[in-house]
């Protein structure tokens, strides 16, 4: 629904200038100071203002997840999964930690987890799941019914540890 008094083409237009406005600012800070925190605008230099934690980058996952940008969302999780690190001999704001950090990374896990999963494939009578399935749409009317337990079986490992990281069996 648009807002009172704004055309769908004026509408358009103004969530392209969004996309313009947040893409100049974070090509800008992945240019100039990414992996620091933040990015000085005046003299284009990075600096770790609030913890070294990439929070720039970290704070625009849901936004690059709610631009459906999955490219550069995927990339940003990686480079997170592998660098991100909280245990530092470094005093910090409660605040801005917890806003910027913490909620950009439950935002953005929780847009990311609305969308494309793999959950409807085990939605079988045994719980062996079927051999494939939609990631937007879950699994096809047309699907063979017949699952594999060698298929199932494979994937122990993974959702064993996914389910024991996020106590949820």
């Amino acid at each position: 629904s648009l807002a009172d008094g704004v055309t769908a083409e004026e509408a358009r237009q103004l969530r392209d200038e969004v996309r313009e406005m947040f893409y100049h600012a974070f090509d800008g800070y992945m240019e100039h100071a990414f992996p620091l925190d933040e990015l000085r605008p005046l003299s284009c230099e990075g600096e770790d203002s609030l913890g070294g934690y990439a929070l720039t980058l970290v704070d625009s996952l849901d936004t690059l997840a709610l631009l459906g940008d999955r490219e550069r969302f995927t990339t940003s999780v990686e480079w997170i999964g592998k660098n991100l690190q909280f245990d530092i001999n470094k005093t910090v704001s409660v605040f801005e930690t917890t806003i910027r950090v913490l909620g950009g990374l439950l935002s953005a896990h929780l847009i990311a987890r609305s969308s494309p999963r793999l959950l409807p494939a085990f939605d079988t009578p045994t719980g062996i799941p079927f051999g494939s399935v939609n990631l937007l749409h879950g699994v096809d009317e047309h699907e063979s019914k017949i699952t594999s337990t060698a298929g199932g079986g494979t994937l122990t490992l993974e959702f064993g540890v996914l389910s024991r990281l996020t106590n949820d069996p």
